[in-house]
């Protein structure tokens, strides 16, 4: 298992690179994808590492962005494959937890492997910034021993599970587990409520879904793809207004949210305002 060793919050970033190659509809997980996940997570030793070595982490972001644009087309949601790149980081990972006699796996771990696979994304952006992997060796060696590994519950192994069950249609299931990682978060995790709605969804509970998906908001207002799920569920519940609010907020978050447009345009037709509706037509009418 490659996670075997992984702290919750090491695990957490993972599932949060997930997100992350969503968001910029990507089909799979590569290494900028997990110094995303990095950044999300915000608040493990990797985080504290890169602000005790004066980068900004907004910058972190924008270097990603410039180095690999988003995808044209939207991807649908699921547990995408690791580059060979990212699987070799992950091996690292595991390398350099065990070159510093720690038992375990932590972000720093991760952010050390990200910096040996030179020829990555995440490698070339770290080290553009003047993050080099020997500092960070050495920061990571001063920090106290015991403020190290994460102090959190095995919480995303119950929501790493009910992914598992959604996958197998076993939404039941997924529910509980999504509950229970929920439950014993010490922490915000926007992706569980995320997760749980679908599985809500998927059952046709869709007072419960919208519930999630607000609290998935709220924990991430960026996150498109939650705005884009409520203004479906608003949609087949005939709120056709939240639900054309809904779309329009995604489209703001991500002007390229194709499927977004022809839902708000559906939306629209519902309502009987014909509108025409799509990325094309509002790029001819501003030229």
């Amino acid at each position: 298992m490659p996670y075997e060793r992984f702290t919750d919050r090491a695990r957490k970033v993972m599932l949060f690179a997930n997100q992350e190659a969503l968001r910029c509809n990507h089909e799979y997980i590569g290494t900028e994808h997990i110094l995303l996940g990095l950044l999300k997570e915000g608040s493990g030793v990797a985080v504290r590492v890169l602000r005790n070595s004066g980068i900004d982490l907004r910058n972190i972001r924008h270097e990603v962005e410039k180095l690999v644009p988003s995808g044209p087309h939207q991807v649908p949601m699921g547990r995408f494959p690791h580059t060979p790149r990212t699987k070799r980081v992950i091996e690292y990972s595991t390398d350099e937890a065990k070159n510093l006699n720690h038992d375990y796996v932590g972000t720093e771990h991760i952010l050390l492997g990200l910096l040996r696979e030179e020829e990555s994304v995440a490698s070339q952006v770290l080290m553009n910034l003047g993050l080099r992997i020997n500092e960070v060796r050495k920061e990571i060696l001063n920090l106290p021993r015991d403020g190290l590994k994460s102090l959190e519950s095995d919480a995303e192994a119950y929501v790493g599970r009910g992914a598992v069950y959604g996958d197998n249609k076993k939404y039941y299931l997924a529910i509980a587990d999504f509950t229970e990682g929920i439950r014993r978060l010490k922490t915000d995790f926007a992706l569980a409520y995320f997760s749980r709605a679908m599985a809500y969804a998927d059952i046709r509970d869709y007072d419960h879904a919208i519930v999630d998906l607000t609290e998935a908001i709220r924990i991430d207002p960026d996150f498109a793809e939650a705005y884009y799920r409520r203004g479906n569920t608003y949609s087949i519940q005939g709120e056709y207004d939240l639900a054309i609010a809904d779309y329009t907020e995604a489209i703001r978050i991500k002007p390229d949210f194709i499927e977004a447009y022809r839902r708000r345009e559906d939306c629209y037709h519902k309502k009987g305002n014909y509108i025409l509706d799509s990325p094309s037509f509002h790029s001819f009418v501003t030229q």
